[in-house]
């Protein structure tokens, strides 16, 4: 977080505390981990908190993974879901899309006339809710067979179809848009892309989503 020419440069010890979990037998199965600060992080579920501060990254309401101490590594918890795609074939042809108070859906018109455009991921209010005035235009991407994954802005907890009434999760889902479950809208537009890149079908990258 601190660059050689700040106090407090945090870099070097950033590097021994991932090596040092690296090479550990604990880690073995682990996959991919986050390593900042002496801690562990499952990638899912760590953000970015503080602009500045060496502890920025956090994992809200599921924790850390482990602590790396000058001993040893320890894990206190398993990762969530561990899985495997070729991060060489990534499709590029998508958009995260941040939806507001009142939004009309004037751009999502521009994104309309893109033919090219293969996947959307919105992020949404609450449990994966949108304002009504948008749920015609998720609804024409639907039908041109663009994947619309609805993910939510809250750092804590899951999509869900909850709320039927135009806009709500519940009715998004009804129109066949796919619910992110708990990754997050970052998240979502990268395991989209690693997803559609591979070419599998709609059905599939709900299953994926799924798993969370």
């Amino acid at each position: 977080m601190r660059s050689t020419s700040e106090i407090g440069v945090d870099g070097p010890r950033n590097i021994l505390g991932s090596v040092k979990t690296l090479v550990s037998e604990e880690s073995n199965n682990y996959g991919v981990l986050v390593v900042l600060n002496d801690e562990i992080h499952d990638p899912l579920t760590v953000t970015k908190t503080y602009t500045s501060n060496v502890s920025t990254f956090n994992s809200p309401a599921f924790g850390i993974l482990g602590i790396v101490d000058e001993d040893k590594v320890f894990f206190g918890r398993n990762k969530i879901q561990n899985i495997m795609l070729d991060y060489r074939k990534f499709e590029k042809n998508i958009v995260l899309y941040k939806t507001y108070v009142g939004d009309n859906g004037d751009f999502l018109n521009y994104l309309l006339k893109d033919n090219g455009l293969r996947g959307l991921v919105i992020e949404g209010f609450g449990r994966g809710n949108v304002p009504p005035n948008i749920f015609e235009k998720i609804e024409s991407f639907i039908k041109k067979d663009i994947v619309v994954i609805i993910s939510s802005r809250c750092h804590i907890g899951r999509t869900l179809g909850v709320y039927s009434y135009k806009g709500g999760g519940k009715s998004l889902e009804d129109l066949g848009a796919i619910l992110s479950r708990d990754v997050k809208p970052h998240k979502a537009y990268l395991l989209l892309g690693l997803l559609l890149g591979k070419n599998y079908s709609k059905k599939h990258i709900k299953n994926v989503f799924s798993l969370y």
